[in-house]
């Protein structure tokens, strides 16, 4: 009986196990979304990877996110994104899967990102980065973002962008969606590029920053006064009666002493 009863206990507790399990790579498997964000030389010598992942509208929350980054990454920050795009800290697990460590993100929100940083492939002038999407999940959307670094040339994309802006930092961006993706696809977008300084790019913006002529204060005219001026007047109607009364009693009295 006793050997009975921990036969069961350990199938019910495997049970359990492999539930568990299936629960956690469902809600892993169930993004609608990736969008990713490469930053060469933005404020290390080596390219900021900013992930962004967005969960369907069928997902039940809260959820675990699994996302990949190349062992012996460390991850910068780990973050869910409220709907009017604040991000707030998230908990966060790692697990070791040869050569790709997968964040585990717990989320009760619709969005998580994972940042990293990984290295750049630098021969004299030239740099060179590949970022790879290893696979393993459905995705209904695959899109990428790449910052050109500042003082950088000869900048070229594959797979190649389908569109460019210029952000309010005065940076070029380039993007493009690359549709969705198969569990079983794997994808790589590769970046070269030709920058001849080691110049990171916040120490340029903060050069342009100081560099840029100070708008001189505008003067504030002075304010007009409300205050009324009496009207000037003259004071002739009032000394003039006063002379002729001053006349007419010297007069009389000089004529009195005649007499």
């Amino acid at each position: 009986m006793r050997i009975h009863a921990r036969v069961t206990a350990m199938i019910l507790l495997g049970l359990a196990v492999g539930a568990s399990g299936t629960v956690a790579a469902q809600t892993s498997q169930s993004l609608q979304w990736i969008e990713v964000s490469i930053w060469p030389e933005y404020d290390r010598p080596a390219a900021l990877i900013i992930v962004t992942a967005g969960l369907s509208e069928d997902s039940s929350l809260p959820a675990t996110v699994s996302l990949p980054m190349p062992a012996g990454a460390t991850p910068h920050a780990v973050a869910k994104g409220t709907p009017d795009g604040r991000l707030l800290m998230a908990d966060y697990t790692r697990e070791e899967r040869g050569a790709w460590t997968h964040v585990r993100i717990a989320t009760d929100l619709s969005e998580v990102r994972l940042e990293y940083y990984t290295d750049l492939s630098v021969v004299d002038s030239i740099r060179e980065l590949i970022w790879v999407w290893p696979g393993g999940m459905d995705l209904g959307k695959l899109a990428y973002v790449v910052m050109q670094p500042s003082g950088a040339t000869n900048l070229a994309i594959d797979p190649p962008p389908g569109a460019q802006r210029i952000g309010p930092d005065g940076l070029t961006y380039l993007s493009a969606d690359l549709g969705p993706r198969s569990a079983a696809e794997r994808v790589a977008i590769r970046l070269t590029y030709t920058k001849s300084t080691a110049e990171l790019t916040v120490a340029a913006l903060q050069r342009t920053q100081a560099a840029a002529p100070q708008t001189p204060p505008v003067a504030t005219p002075a304010p007009t006064s409300t205050v009324p001026v009496p009207p000037k007047t003259s004071i002739w109607p009032f000394v003039l009666p006063v002379l002729v009364v001053g006349l007419i009693v010297l007069w009389t009295a000089v004529r009195r002493r005649r007499r």
